[in-house]
C-alpha cells in the first residue's frame, strides 16, 4: 500500500503563514506540524511501504527543507506537480492521478488531505479495509445546526455501508461527514483516470467518491476521535488549545 498526502492546494485564507508554506506544514504543538502528526501515525503501520507527498512549484521548497530536517524511518518522496497558481491546480484528485501516473502505481493507496490534524489510529482503518475488501472512507457524525457545507456528508445501513455521498453540499441532511481520509483498492484506481476523462470535478476526492459510490461499493470507517480540518484561523486554534493537553 501506497500513501499520498495531498498538500499542493494553495493558501488563500490569512494563516499569518510566510510565503512558500503549505498548511500542512502549520505548527499545532511546540515545532510539530500538521504533517509531523500523520507521519508519525504512517510511521506505525506495517502495510504502508511508502509515503508521497504532492506539491507545487510554490511550496516545494518548504516542504523540500521539512523533509531535510525530518528524522522519520519510512520513506518518503515529495513530487511536485508543476503548478505555479491557484488558476491552473489540478485539484485534489488530479493530484492523485498525476502521482499514480508518475510512479506508476498499482496499488492500494490510502489518501489523507494534507490539512487534516487527527488522533485515531490508521490501523484501524487498515484493519477495516481488510475485513471489507472495498474502497473506505472515515466519517463521524454530523453535529446538531453545524454547518458541513465544506465537507462531504453521506449515511450509511447498518453495516456502514454507504447509501448516499454528496460533496459539499448545506442542503441535503446527512448523518455523517467525510473526514478526508481514504483507501482505494488497486482495482478502482484505474477509475480515476476514466472519472477525469469524463471532465468531472477535481477540486477535492469526495467528488470521486460521490461519483464512484453509484456503482461501487463503499464503507465507512465511523469513530468519533478529535478531527480538524484546518481550513481556517478559528480552526487552527481550537486545535492548538486541544492539543495543547495532549502528548
Amino acid at each position: 500500500m501506497k500513501c499520498i498526502i495531498l498538500c499542493a492546494g494553495f493558501v488563500d485564507k490569512d494563516f499569518n503563514l510566510e510565503e512558500g508554506i503549505p498548511r500542512a506544514l502549520l505548527k499545532i504543538k511546540d515545532d510539530k506540524t500538521i504533517l509531523d502528526y500523520a507521519i508519525e501515525k504512517l510511521e506505525k503501520l506495517n502495510e504502508v511501504k511508502e509515503v508521497i507527498i504532492t506539491t507545487n512549484n510554490k511550496y516545494v521548497e518548504s516542504l523540500s527543507n521539512w523533509i531535510d530536517h525530518a528524522e522519520y524511518d519510512i520513506p518518503i518522496t515529495i513530487i511536485n506537480d508543476m503548478v505555479d497558481n491557484k488558476n491552473e491546480t489540478l485539484g485534489a484528485i488530479g493530484d492523485v492521478e498525476y502521482i499514480i501516473n508518475y510512479e506508476n502505481i498499482d496499488d492500494d493507496i490510502l489518501v489523507i488531505l494534507g490539512d487534516n490534524l487527527f488522533d485515531f489510529d490508521l490501523e484501524k482503518i487498515i484493519n477495516y479495509y481488510k475485513q471489507n475488501k472495498s474502497l473506505i472512507i472515515t466519517g463521524k457524525l454530523v453535529e446538531e445546526n453545524e454547518d458541513v457545507s465544506r465537507f462531504g456528508i453521506f449515511d450509511t445501513n447498518e453495516a456502514h455501508k454507504v447509501t448516499s455521498f454528496i460533496e459539499k453540499s448545506d442542503e441535503i441532511v446527512k448523518k455523517y461527514k467525510s473526514m478526508g481520509i481514504y483507501i482505494i483498492p488497486r482495482d478502482i484506481v484505474p477509475i480515476i483516470k476514466q472519472y477525469l476523462e469524463e471532465g468531472n470535478r477535481t477540486e477535492t476526492p469526495g467528488y470521486f467518491i460521490e461519483y464512484i459510490s453509484k456503482y461501487k461499493d463503499i464503507y465507512a470507517y465511523i469513530n468519533n476521535s478529535v478531527w480538524f480540518d484546518i481550513n481556517e484561523n478559528s480552526d487552527l486554534l481550537k486545535a492548538r488549545e486541544i492539543y495543547k493537553e495532549k502528548n
